[in-house]
């Protein structure tokens, strides 16, 4: 949640005259789906949301905590300059 919300703020200061929009929320959690899913099945988006729909918010929660922070922020930045591209 919080590397969406400073992903989004960071591209909304970055351009001032677009700013953010209603929509960029969902193009950045697709990324965001995309690139995490590297981290656990080799970029398998199936196998991620097959999986991940059997599970409870506290089993996806604890999948989410194994997540180093570094690789947090390696998809923090995949997303941003995606959506950089996409938007520019």
């Amino acid at each position: 949640h919080q590397c969406l919300e400073q992903l989004l703020f960071t591209w909304a200061v970055r351009h001032p005259a677009s700013s953010y929009v209603q929509g960029m929320n969902d193009l950045v959690a697709t990324l965001f789906l995309v690139f995490l899913s590297e981290e656990f099945y080799g970029g398998d988006v199936d196998a991620l949301l097959i999986s991940e729909s059997e599970k409870s918010d506290k089993d996806v929660m604890n999948i989410m905590l194994r997540v180093s922070r570094k690789a947090l922020r390696q998809v923090e930045a995949d997303c941003y300059w995606c959506l950089t591209k996409m938007l520019n």
